[in-house]
């Protein structure tokens, strides 16, 4: 899952990050989208961007939290991690693949 991929936390993560390897795809801290929220997410990748110029995909975490997941999506947030049993994960995912992002699930522990 994203092998290679950068956890980040905030702004100066993501610059240090985008700094080193200017191909990384950048992922939240587990659960981020709980605590931090989707706009939080959408607003420092926007940060990101316009500071470095990159592209990349950026996956908000949104744990087992399907309504989270939901949100993000609705706020244009449309890369995501989400555990896979999540009990809507199939209908997010197709969500997020009509709104141009993908769902990686992952396991829970």
């Amino acid at each position: 899952m994203l092998a290679t991929s950068i956890v980040i936390h905030g702004l100066p993560d993501a610059l240090s990050a985008l700094e080193t390897s200017p191909r990384a795809t950048l992922r939240s801290a587990p659960g981020a989208a709980g605590f931090a929220g989707a706009l939080w997410w959408r607003e420092l990748i926007a940060l990101a961007r316009a500071q470095t110029g990159w592209q990349g995909a950026a996956y908000v975490d949104c744990g087992s939290n399907g309504a989270l997941a939901v949100e993000a999506i609705r706020c244009g947030v449309v890369h995501l991690i989400l555990d896979r049993d999540c009990p809507n994960f199939q209908d997010i995912s197709e969500l997020a693949v009509a709104s141009g992002g993908e769902v990686h699930g992952r396991e829970c522990a």
